[in-house]
């Protein structure tokens, strides 16, 4: 993990993680419009893996799915905030961004492992769909955030 954090600074300082991590009026436009969208693409992939869950295990697999979908949906709600709040640090000391960027992934793997405990256990939700659509959100958000880079590059040749 600590390799991870460090790993995050280096590429945080070269400006290759988080490239435009000023704040003005338009890239605050164009943010909130790129996390609407990843919402909503993220949603739709939670809503099928619903659906998935609901033909094979019915009403206890739709519940399971739907609650890993939630995690996953709102460990980009708590990205999105955290990174907004790191991009207006940012300006004035990058050091307390980047902390702040630390904090957040610390913040949302203790949020998920609690989520996921209350899951299972107090709620005694099925594991397989909860952690499948989970996984299947967070992928969406990996191929959303990749798709996005690899047009920022094609813009920038």
């Amino acid at each position: 993990m600590i390799v991870m954090l460090k790993c995050a600074t280096l590429l945080v300082e070269q400006r290759m993680l988080l490239p435009g991590l000023k704040v003005n009026d338009l890239s605050q436009k164009a943010g909130y419009q790129k996390m609407r969208s990843l919402f909503i693409f993220q949603l739709v992939l939670v809503l099928v893996g619903m659906a998935v869950a609901f033909f094979y295990l019915q009403e206890p697999g739709l519940l399971s799915a739907a609650f890993g979908g939630g995690v996953a949906i709102m460990n980009s709600v708590m990205l999105s905030r955290r990174l907004k709040s790191a991009a207006g640090m940012a300006e004035s000391n990058p050091d307390a961004g980047v902390l702040s960027l630390y904090f957040g992934v610390v913040q949302r793997f203790i949020f998920t492992l609690v989520m996921f405990g209350v899951g299972m256990g107090l709620l005694k939700l099925a594991p397989p769909p909860m952690l499948g659509v989970f996984a299947l959100a967070q992928l969406g958000y990996v191929l959303y955030g990749r798709n996005k880079l690899t047009e920022e590059v094609g813009k920038r040749e």
